[in-house]
């Protein structure tokens, strides 16, 4: 798993040298600006559920709780945690908005246009970051067992 979340992240590097830094937003984004929150929310969960990047992300982080929780309690706490993380890139801005409305389009907006320059880049981070770590957890695990 850590090697394919780290050929993910050169991938997504690759991606991000060719862009540019071109700004492109998709068109897809551009008319769920206009959706309804019905359409948004099916596109979102159906976007989500396909998305390799995130069954990827979703297998390690269940194979991590299932190794390392042993018991019910801690399995059911690390699936709480792991799910409050996960939703944190979808909960944050809304909780923004929400809490700062006047400046919050202004911010989000900017927000937007920086990670759609650098969307490869930070994604590319992120896998790379993780894809070691479960890298180096996978290969201590395999030489602790001489």
């Amino acid at each position: 798993m850590g090697t394919g979340l780290m050929f993910l992240a050169i991938r997504m590097w690759l991606l991000h040298m060719k862009s540019d830094g071109v700004i492109e937003e998709s068109r897809l984004l551009s008319r769920l600006e206009n959706s309804t929150p019905g359409t948004i929310l099916g596109t979102g969960f159906t976007l989500s559920a396909l998305n390799p990047k995130n069954l990827l992300l979703t297998f390690t982080g269940a194979s991590y709780i299932d190794t390392y929780a042993a018991t019910l309690s801690e399995q059911s706490l690390a699936l709480l945690v792991f799910t409050l993380v996960a939703s944190l890139s979808v909960g944050a801005p809304i909780l923004g908005y929400n809490l700062f409305s006047e400046n919050a389009e202004r911010v989000l907006g900017n927000f937007q246009d920086w990670l759609i320059r650098n969307n490869h880049a930070v994604v590319g981070t992120l896998l790379l970051v993780i894809g070691v770590v479960v890298a180096i957890n996978g290969l201590s695990i395999l030489l602790s067992f001489h």
